[in-house]
């Protein structure tokens, strides 16, 4: 890509020389210098495609194709390591793209005018540039430029020194502040049962409760067998012989022939009476 970029570069100061420019369209003015153009570069067939452009007065509508005679190439850009005194040797080479150059000539940093397709450089640590010019049998010139940079090489790491003394210790920096709370994280998966404890003493007894409403009076219960008659009391004692009672008066015949009447006494008994006990 660099190199096609190279190409391009040369064949539009090709252009500018007027060297082997071919129309590859009808031209609509004479063929003069031109601005605002488009070019595309054919890096297969080495040509620069131009298209269009202003030549100070109108736009134009035509193609050219602009090849060189003569394109040459100084070669890819390079890093190389220097040795133990920090210093490299580089050798650089030339080659024709287009044509066939007759001459080439280098110059640079602490080079000037060094004839010869290559040339071998002895060069301390930094970058540098370096040119290349070809010349052919016709005159015409090429040039192209070449990047080298020379670098240390890279350390091998020496035996680890012993370890130093311990330092004092330094005081307490100040205390930095609490961080953001972290997000909850997922909950473990539930361990396995703990052995059953020990069964503790029996606590106090509490206070009486309060005494509770009485409860409904329940059924009547069946009535219980007869019990056994019980026995015969003793006969009491006969009370005393009640006192005689004076003698009535001894009727006439007349009272004998009628019916007698009842007397008090026989009237009381009928009725139930009885003289009260004496003491």
């Amino acid at each position: 890509m660099r190199q096609a970029a190279r190409h391009g570069r040369h064949l539009l100061q090709a252009a500018r020389r007027r060297l082997h420019v071919t129309r590859t369209a009808a031209a609509t003015v004479a063929d003069r210098m031109r601005r605002l153009l488009s070019a595309a570069y054919d890096p297969i067939r080495q040509t620069m495609i131009v298209f269009g452009g202003n030549n100070g007065s109108v736009m134009l509508n035509d193609t050219w194709a602009l090849t060189s005679s003569l394109l040459v190439d100084a070669g890819t850009d390079v890093t190389v390591t220097s040795n133990a005194i920090a210093q490299a040797t580089v050798t650089l080479t030339a080659a024709p793209v287009v044509g066939t150059p007759t001459s080439y000539s280098w110059s640079g940093p602490g080079v000037v005018n060094a004839a010869g397709q290559s040339i071998t450089l002895t060069l301390s640590l930094g970058a540098y540039t370096f040119t290349v010019t070809a010349v052919d049998g016709s005159g015409h010139q090429s040039s192209d430029s070449v990047n080298v940079r020379v670098v240390l090489p890279t350390g091998v790491p020496g035996a680890t020194g012993p370890t130093g003394a311990t330092g004092a210790t330094g005081s307490m920096g100040a205390t930095g502040p609490t961080g953001a709370t972290g997000p909850q994280g997922a909950i473990g998966a539930t361990g396995p049962q703990g052995a059953t404890g020990a069964t503790g003493s029996q606590g106090l007894i509490g206070p009486t409760g309060a005494t509770g409403s009485q409860g409904a009076a329940g059924p009547t219960g069946a009535q219980g067998p007869t019990g056994p008659t019980g026995a015969t009391g003793a006969q009491g004692s006969i009370g005393p012989t009640g006192a005689t009672g004076p003698q009535g008066r001894q009727g006439d015949r007349d009272r004998l022939a009628r019916p007698a009447q009842p007397t008090r006494k026989a009237h009381r008994a009928r009725k139930g009476w009885r003289p009260k006990p004496s003491c």
